[in-house]
Formats: C-alpha cells, structure tokens, sequence
C-alpha cells in the first residue's frame, strides 16, 4: 500500500469516511467499522486484519482527491444519487454524542412484614400469648444491598428499601424472642 502525502487533504478525507462507512453499512455487525449498536468505529492503522478496509478507504481518498471540485464540474454532468444516511462519526472517547446519558442499572424495591400467624397447633407454655396480626414498631438490623440499616417496623409490621441494587438482603429482629428467651432465663434459675 502506497504511503498518502501528508497533510491530507481534510475534503478528501471526510468524502473517503463517508465511502468507505456507506459502502460498508449492511455488513454484519459488530466488525471493524461499526460496533454492535451501528456507531461508527476508526479504523485501526496496526490491525493486519483492517489492511484491506485500509486500502480500500486510501483508493477511495486519492479518487476522492482526483475528482474536479464543484466549481468545475461540467453543468451537463448528471448528479449522482444520494448517498444512504450513515451515522457520524463518535466523538473521542466512550460517550458518543447521540447517547449523552449513561444506562443506569435497575433499581428495585423489597418489602419485608413480620406478622403472627394463626396457630396450627398447641403452642408450649413458654410461647407468648398473643392474637393474630403485624409486629408493630419491632426492631430489626438489616443488611441491604445499598448498606447496612437499623430500624423499627412501622404501624403494619413492616419496612420497605426502595431504589436498591440487585442482590441478596437479610434481616433480624433482635427482640423477636425476647420473651421466650426470659421465660427460659427464669425456667433456668437454680432453686434456692
């Protein structure tokens, strides 16, 4: 491949990228020009791989160079047919224009409720004596995806993180068998 004269000529270049981007649109994507989601790539000037996409874009710039400019071409040429649209050529960097705001991964929300359950069965004597229904202002110490967070429950017995990442949570409620644990604190006392 023979070297290009330097400087380049910035007219020949831009009609060489519009070429070479136009003729190559269809092609099955991701590939050397275009990236999965049809944003323009530069070409490589190292990839062996590229070194027929680089000749190709170098033949096009020294006919594009060869070309008369506008201002003498003949009136009887007949125009050539318009080109199909191809995207513009991303800024330097990984944000191009037409994708200004970043993808956010999903947020999402859980809602944890401590209730009683009706009894399926004959508690021991130990087990508290209460009616169906939400532990109310109960304790907990949770681990969430977002941080560790200390709390009560509210009025129904319960607490809800929104907004937080994806992954696995946890929760205790410190006092949940406090009156179990004092009921055997007491069955545990020596007789004196």
């Amino acid at each position: 491949m023979a070297r290009l004269q330097r400087p380049l000529n910035p007219q020949a270049v831009q009609e060489a990228d519009n070429e070479i981007y136009a003729r190559h649109f269809a092609d099955p994507r991701p590939n050397a020009l275009y990236d999965a989601e049809g944003l323009r790539r530069p070409l490589d000037p190292r990839d062996p791989a590229q070194a027929d996409l680089r000749q190709e874009w170098c033949d096009l710039y020294n006919s594009s160079l060869n070309q008369p400019s506008p201002s003498q071409t003949q009136p009887a040429t007949p125009p050539t047919p318009p080109q199909p649209p191809t995207p513009d050529l991303p800024p330097a960097g990984n944000r191009p224009v037409s994708k200004p705001v970043e993808p956010c991964a999903p947020k999402y929300g859980i809602r944890i409720q401590l209730i009683r359950l009706p009894d399926v069965g004959e508690r021991p004597t130990y087990w508290p004596t209460t009616t169906t229904g939400p532990y109310a202002s109960e304790r907990y110490s949770a681990e969430i995806t977002d941080g560790h967070h200390d709390g009560s429950l509210d009025g129904q017995g319960s607490v809800r993180f929104d907004n937080i990442p994806s992954g696995s949570c946890s929760i205790r409620f410190p006092d949940f068998y406090v009156e179990i644990e004092r009921y055997f604190d007491q069955q545990l006392q020596p007789v004196s």
